[in-house]
């Protein structure tokens, strides 16, 4: 008998590392399925390796072309991130057409609507994977069917275990290109938000003995470094630092759920609060060089509770598909 397809399409770094322990566990077992992988070059680094194993095609996630075959068969299944790109939206259409059903995620909390609408109308899945209640509640206000959501958690998070208490007093600035994702309308951006770092450092400058910067990989680097030192995004070396500073990012939640010290940096900040961390009230939202030394001052935040509402994701990830594939 001839095996069902899964074809899952990632076009992030986090929707790539959502998926590997996932992906990791499929490869350990006789699955039922054949996966195919369909990557952008922001997601390969995390997966490109499995590219001997399972069948992976490159593609450019602002290509508006559909992934699906014309010719697939009747036991296809769609997984897809939610990034709001023209890869996804063609590819949901093309699959209504032809009756293909498919499962969406959503790995963090905010830009519900944004990353399930095109043009304002609705391109909505089957099935959308939600992290936890909170998600699912932030998605209906923004209009999201109830009916579809599937609460399921973030496999990648489920892995990360609480570091040993820090030893160091490193602190790492965690960059963003959030001028070009939001252009003025957040009031900030990563140069405005490294610039409040900066003239803490020069307030207090005992508090930032060992400063870093992560530029992210779709960012230009800063202009200026002052007494930092040019580093990268080490998700797996989560002990380095005492101390990640970032406006909102899958790193900064990576960080509080590994314990360590986590600080949102929003200065003129307008409108929603970006960051679901500091808007959930997990980690401290400063936007002053003063409100950031003293945050600095203050011990790291319990990431328990969600660390225990996490657990079991990689689980719920696999079941929610072996029933998708199984209808």
């Amino acid at each position: 008998m001839t095996k069902k397809s899964l074809h899952c399409l990632l076009t992030d770094t986090a929707s790539a590392r959502y998926m590997r322990p996932v992906i990791d566990t499929w490869q350990s077992r006789d699955t039922s399925f054949a996966l195919n992988l369909h990557i952008s070059r922001e997601a390969a680094p995390v997966l490109e390796d499995l590219s001997e194993k399972n069948p992976t095609r490159m593609l450019d996630r602002t290509d508006g072309t559909s992934i699906v075959d014309t010719s697939c068969d009747e036991g296809l299944l769609i997984l897809s991130s939610a990034g709001g790109w023209p890869v996804e939206h063609a590819t949901k259409r093309h699959a209504q057409t032809l009756d293909i059903p498919v499962i969406q995620l959503i790995d963090t909390w905010y830009g519900y609507r944004v990353r399930l609408t095109e043009n304002e109308d609705w391109l909505l899945p089957n099935i959308l994977m939600l992290v936890d209640e909170i998600a699912a509640s932030e998605a209906q206000s923004e209009g999201v069917p109830a009916e579809i959501v599937k609460i399921v958690g973030n496999p990648a998070w489920e892995q990360i275990e609480p570091e040993p208490a820090s030893t160091t007093q490193k602190i790492l600035f965690l960059g963003a290109p959030v001028k070009h994702g939001y252009g003025d309308r957040l009031g900030y951006d990563e140069n405005s938000a490294w610039d409040l770092v900066l003239q803490a450092a020069s307030e207090q400058p005992e508090l930032f003995s060992e400063l870093y910067y992560a530029p992210h990989p779709e960012q230009d680097e800063p202009d200026r470094l002052g007494p930092a030192k040019l580093t990268r995004y080490q998700p797996d070396r989560l002990d380095l630092y005492d101390t990640y500073i970032g406006m909102f990012s899958a790193p900064l939640i990576e960080a509080y759920l590994a314990g360590r010290r986590a600080i949102s940096v929003q200065p003129n900040a307008t409108g929603l609060d970006m960051c679901p961390l500091s808007r959930h009230g997990r980690v401290r939202r400063v936007s002053s060089a003063n409100e950031l030394s003293l945050a600095l001052g203050g011990s790291s935040m319990s990431s328990t509770q969600l660390r225990q509402s996490l657990r079991g994701s990689t689980q719920r990830v696999m079941e929610t598909i072996d029933t998708a594939l199984a209808a």
